[in-house]
């Protein structure tokens, strides 16, 4: 069978289509792969960088407050907490602005972010603060289904109830279905500190 100068250019041209490598040199190919690399691995580290920022951004959203838990309220709490230092600790191993446990942050950082957040995050006071104001919100959605009365109360009363929650427990409150004076001492002296700071 023979073929035309024209047929033989098409034949040419199809193979060059269908294996294009064959018709580089060595050297071009050589110089062609590791671009590629390279390429491959600043595209993967940009989509990481990307999904870093976007997970920052999704932790340090803007805080909700609500009617009970409000901006003052969490600073007169922060203050009672650890007065303002971002790097407490307590002999408990309570950690950050709002003093939150290692237990709760767990819970309440994957209720929140849909994952658990790395303990050192509790130093971070915007996360910290983040965290332990949705655990506020947390008691007190958990006392406005356990406590009689809840919904007759003043917001300063409900502020109270969910300070003594905080400082001595939801479970041991709802028991004592509200009654702060049968709470522990510290309990007490908590809410005091918090209705003085309240008030200034």
């Amino acid at each position: 069978m023979s073929y035309s100068i024209k047929d033989s250019r098409k034949i040419l041209l199809s193979v060059a289509i269908t294996f294009p490598l064959i018709f580089f040199t060595a050297r071009e190919i050589e110089n062609y792969l590791p671009k590629t690399r390279e390429n491959i691995i600043e595209h993967v580290r940009g989509k990481a960088s990307e999904a870093e920022k976007k997970d920052k951004l999704e932790i340090r959203d803007p805080l909700i407050y609500g009617d009970i838990i409000t901006p003052e309220y969490i600073s007169s709490i922060i203050q009672i907490e650890s007065s303002g230092n971002a790097r407490a600790v307590s002999h408990s191993g309570a950690r950050g602005l709002m003093q939150i446990m290692p237990e709760t942050w767990q819970d309440e950082s994957r209720k929140l972010y849909g994952k658990e957040l790395d303990l050192n995050l509790a130093f971070d006071p915007e996360i910290n603060k983040k965290v332990g104001t949705f655990y506020m919100e947390t008691i007190s959605n958990y006392l406005s289904n356990r406590i009689d009365g809840w919904q007759n109360l003043s917001i300063a009363e409900k502020q109270n109830l969910v300070a003594a929650a905080y400082s001595g427990g939801m479970g041991r409150l709802a028991r004592n279905n509200g009654d702060i004076s049968k709470m522990p001492e510290e309990t007490k002296n908590y809410v005091e500190k918090l209705e003085k700071l309240m008030r200034n």
